[in-house]
């Protein structure tokens, strides 16, 4: 079985995977819902047919979307032309050839107006690109986890990664990447008129290594799960300023002149760093002894910034702390299957101390009390027609 999924905005207008001549076709109308997902299955697989000359196109509405490409539960003798010419030539521009006799590839993209992001697994395999002429002259900045060794060449130079080490590449070189073990990419890629205001001379800073430790380069990495999300990629306003702090981080991770890096640093480093501590407290709402010294300390940072980065999104630590528990205690109260709890212990899981100082604050926050959001949800219960 082959899957291929998809997300995005509107509606996917059409899949069309191509084996050999004949054509299976799958054509979605998305009916105002915010995904669809088409999935091949139970494909030809008859020795007669086979899968060679195998092409996939997939046309979107819209400019943020996700893909999803996976092999699992394929039988291996099939696995290798899907990779090398569905995924390989017909997906990503590349050919493919596997080093083992096992081959592996489970890849993802997200793709938000004018950036994209891969993350996935493969090899150990060589990849190369497979048409120059279907290339732009976009900009990669790439980087990725292997046991062995791992190396990508182009203009005549080679970088050497495996250990997170991350470089830029461009697409309108001939780019070949080898990895003699399992490897595990990233690879963020970007128009250059993107990141033209900050990076005005990339073409100086293809294959300059940068070190898994540089701020920035840790910032993207942090940054990318932020951003590859429903909410960023449901609203173009959210999406536009996501592209431009990667656009920021690339600048600054690469490097760039003094002026580009000022500018850089007030956009993408605020915004990254902003998200990051957010993300890092939210996930730990529940601990009630949860503090802005925790979260400096956490990432390495002083207070009095911390403090200074809330600021700027006008609010304090404290207050977006009390706000993002209130949030999550509402949302307990609202869950079916936490109607066997209590108010005072929902409170408690949300991070709350003081009940009385719950109740009142929650209050204040929703305009009814604890026990009025509860009742209203428990009337909302969907009731489910038996089976006929």
């Amino acid at each position: 079985m082959l899957a291929v999924s998809y997300r995005g905005l509107g509606a996917i207008r059409s899949v069309v995977l191509n084996l050999r001549g004949r054509q299976l076709q799958i054509s979605s109308i998305n009916d105002g819902k915010s995904s669809v997902s088409s999935r091949f299955a139970h494909l030809p697989q008859t020795p007669k047919l086979g899968y060679a000359g195998a092409s996939l196109e997939v046309k979107l509405d819209t400019q943020s979307a996700t893909a999803h490409f996976s092999l699992a539960g394929l039988p291996i003798a099939e696995q290798r032309i899907m990779i090398q010419e569905v995924f390989g030539r017909g997906f990503v521009n590349v050919d493919i050839q596997f080093l083992s006799e096992q081959p592996t590839l489970e890849a993802s993209l997200w793709q938000l107006p004018g950036v994209s992001v891969t993350a996935g697994a493969y090899g150990p395999a060589t990849i190369a690109t497979h048409d120059l002429s279907k290339e732009s002259d976009d900009l990669i900045l790439a980087w990725g986890y292997s046991e062995g060794r791992a190396s990508i060449q182009t203009i005549g130079r080679e970088a050497f990664s495996g250990d997170g080490t991350a470089a830029l590449f461009s697409c309108a070189h001939h780019l070949l990447s080898t990895s003699h073990s399992l490897f595990r990419p990233v690879t963020v890629k970007i128009k250059r008129d993107l990141i033209a205001s900050v990076l005005p001379s990339p073409e100086d800073r293809l294959l300059c290594p940068v070190a898994p430790h540089n701020e920035a380069l840790r910032l993207i990495t942090a940054y990318l799960p932020l951003v590859c999300t429903n909410e960023v990629m449901g609203s173009p306003l959210l999406a536009h300023a996501a592209v431009t702090h990667l656009a920021d981080l690339i600048a600054l991770a690469v490097g760039t002149n003094r002026d580009c890096s000022a500018t850089a640093s007030r956009r993408g480093l605020v915004a990254s760093r902003t998200a990051a501590i957010k993300s890092w407290t939210t996930r730990r709402l529940r601990d009630p002894a949860l503090s802005v010294a925790d979260a400096a300390k956490a990432h390495g940072l002083s207070v009095r910034y911390v403090q200074y980065l809330m600021h700027l999104e006008n609010t304090s630590f404290s207050e977006y702390v009390r706000t993002s528990r209130l949030d999550l205690s509402h949302r307990l109260l609202c869950e079916h299957a936490m109607a066997h709890r209590t108010i005072a212990n929902l409170a408690y899981d949300a991070g709350f101390g003081d009940l009385s100082y719950f109740n009142r604050a929650f209050r204040e926050a929703f305009g009814a009390t604890p026990g009025d959001v509860r009742r209203q949800a428990g009337e909302t219960v969907p009731v489910i027609a038996p089976e006929a």
